[in-house]
């Protein structure tokens, strides 16, 4: 099942019709295989706005969240449909750090906004004590005192 579903979801894309999937009834198993093969081309598809093909138009990853989050919103898991928004504000984040255009970095960051926000309104639809995200992902002060602490055990000794 679930190497069918990936077929379907890789076949939309690369004739850029992902949306076309929101017109079929998935619910129970399919929807979940559904959103699992959406997630895992949207994790591999670029989301600089460098790539189409894969990804389901220039914008690659992008439009693939947007069609994991809007399925997801449609079946009223807001909560999963806050994380896809969420992934993908940190993954527009990674194209920006490398990102050598201005106008490039504009688009870019105007996107990551986009995505934060949208994140924020579907978690506006839960309960308030479930509007939060966890992440297993380092945060950057993590990931610079890993980097830096070659220097620290060094300049402390």
């Amino acid at each position: 099942l679930a190497d069918c579903m990936q077929t379907l979801v890789s076949q939309l894309a690369e004739r850029t019709e992902l949306p076309r999937l929101a017109t079929l009834p998935f619910n129970g198993e399919l929807n979940e295989e559904l959103h699992k093969a959406l997630l895992a081309l949207a994790r591999n598809s670029p989301t600089d706005g460098a790539g189409g093909g894969k990804g389901g138009g220039s914008a690659g990853g992008v439009v693939v969240y947007e069609v994991a989050y809007a399925l997801q919103v449609r079946s009223t898991d807001y909560l999963a449909a806050a994380r896809s928004m969420y992934e993908l504000s940190l993954r527009l984040e990674q194209s920006a750090e490398v990102c050598s255009s201005a106008t490039t970095l504009a688009e870019l960051m105007s996107r990551q906004a986009d995505a934060l926000a949208t994140s924020i309104a579907a978690l506006d639809q839960l309960p308030p004590t479930a509007r939060f995200l966890t992440s297993d992902a380092p945060s950057r002060a993590q990931k610079l005192r890993v980097a830096l602490s070659p220097f620290m055990q060094h300049g402390g000794a």
